[in-house]
């Protein structure tokens, strides 16, 4: 059973990987009602909804290589839940390609598990980046190279300005618990983009 949804902000970063379309989101409390927005951080604080996109997009960078020819630079996107639907506010042009040589690989889902402060899963999936075998690890690192680097990336374990460690929330609305919240990083096959791409 999926958590009852209270978060009512988010920040959407759609990306290309070899002309294959995908979009990251995590969640966030605003501040502010009208451009530009704030996002508030988990001591009650606030930077600007650009500042904290960027911070997204450089802990996702770990999950992908800095060739800088198979991922596009993203635009962000803080989306407001009204009713039932997704109204975007606020864009911000972001700015990088990766973090770490080699290649990005098809049809690969990188998928990260972490607590919030309320002992509850918050997961972020990532499509097509540069991890390539089948893996499972629970321990997060400041790591460049492995995927424990990327696990670490949203679990404080990295020097990322802006860290979203300090303003991503759960369906909840509950902060994310830290260094000691990251549970694990998986990377598997996904099935639908591999049929999308004509692979066997």
């Amino acid at each position: 059973m999926s958590q009852p949804l209270v978060a009512t902000s988010r920040i959407s970063i759609p990306y290309i990987v070899d002309g294959e379309n995908h979009i990251a989101r995590v969640y966030v409390v605003k501040s502010g009602s009208s451009v530009p927005y704030g996002v508030v951080l988990s001591d009650a604080s606030t930077i600007s909804f650009a500042d904290a996109a960027q911070g997204v997009w450089d802990a996702m960078q770990f999950a992908f290589s800095d060739n800088g020819t198979q991922v596009s630079v993203p635009t962000a996107v803080l989306e407001s839940l009204v009713g039932s639907a997704w109204l975007p506010l606020e864009f911000a042009v972001l700015t990088g390609h990766g973090r770490s040589g080699g290649e990005d690989y098809h049809a690969r889902q990188t998928t990260l598990v972490y607590r919030d402060t309320s002992y509850k899963k918050v997961k972020i999936v990532l499509m097509e980046g540069r991890f390539r075998d089948p893996e499972h690890v629970v321990a997060p690192s400041n790591s460049t190279s492995n995927l424990n680097g990327l696990l670490g990336a949203f679990a404080g374990f990295q020097t990322i300005t802006n860290d979203p460690t300090e303003f991503v929330v759960g369906r909840s609305e509950n902060y994310l618990l830290g260094t000691s919240g990251a549970v694990g990083a998986t990377v598997a096959l996904n099935r639908k983009i591999r049929r999308r791409r004509g692979l066997a």
